[in-house]
């Protein structure tokens, strides 16, 4: 519990602003997409941007902040403005979420520790946030294997912690998989060039598009994206 509380509030501190450039694959019914690069950008608790390439620039540019979604599609000339975004998306908190996927910043509450359980050698911590349950496994070295937020509705997403950068002096997740049970899909990104900074840049983490763009809904992206290889 000291380790991990040790190493978690180290990286609380660094997600206030954090990049890294990603290498992403998605695999969805056994099916594994081309691979993209990636840029992502975090700003503790609950702001995150995220640009997926091709080869002639920005293929998706994803901004979540708070319960707001911001997208866009450069090349249809599409954007997406959901300012209810866990109403869409099925998931509570969705930046707060994301944000914590990536960081590996999950807290449990003074009482999960209380009842956690050791189980093939990873302590198991369980808790609830509103609807939500949340389980976290610990390995003994205080980081997280795995972390589990299974929502009111039975939809779970999974986050398995692969691999670790220490070349920042602490432990940053480098290697984290993203499944979604629910609808068959694994996200695998694996994090390079990874920088923390004092503050975060306003500037870059806001998604923004052009005028004369047009508008679509969150299934009319869906369906761009299937078009462009990436769903």
């Amino acid at each position: 519990m000291a380790r991990y509380r040790a190493s978690v509030s180290e990286r609380q501190a660094r997600a206030v602003s954090m990049s890294a450039a990603l290498s992403m694959w998605v695999e969805r019914s056994g099916d594994r997409m081309p691979g993209t690069q990636a840029e992502l950008r975090l700003a503790a608790p609950d702001r995150m941007r995220l640009r997926l390439f091709a080869a002639f620039g920005t293929a998706l540019d994803v901004g979540l902040r708070g319960d707001s979604l911001r997208a866009y599609v450069p090349s249809w000339k599409r954007s997406l403005r959901l300012d209810a975004a866990s109403e869409s998306l099925g998931i509570d908190a969705p930046a707060d979420r994301m944000v914590r996927a990536f960081s590996a910043t999950w807290q449990p509450p003074e009482e999960a520790w209380n009842r956690a359980a050791w189980s093939e050698s990873l302590l198991r911590v369980t808790w609830k946030e509103d609807d939500d349950s949340v389980r976290v496994a610990i390995g003994a070295d205080g980081l997280p294997s795995w972390a589990e937020v299974v929502m009111g509705e039975g939809t779970v997403l999974r986050v398995r912690y692969r691999g670790w950068d220490h070349g920042s002096g602490g432990a940053w997740p480098s290697h984290v998989e993203l499944v979604d049970n629910t609808h068959d899909v694994r996200v695998t990104c694996r994090a390079t060039q990874i920088r923390f900074a004092s503050r975060p840049d306003e500037e870059r983490l806001a998604v923004r598009w052009p005028p004369g763009t047009t508008p679509v809904t969150l299934a009319e992206l869906r369906a761009a994206l299937g078009r462009l290889g990436f769903l």
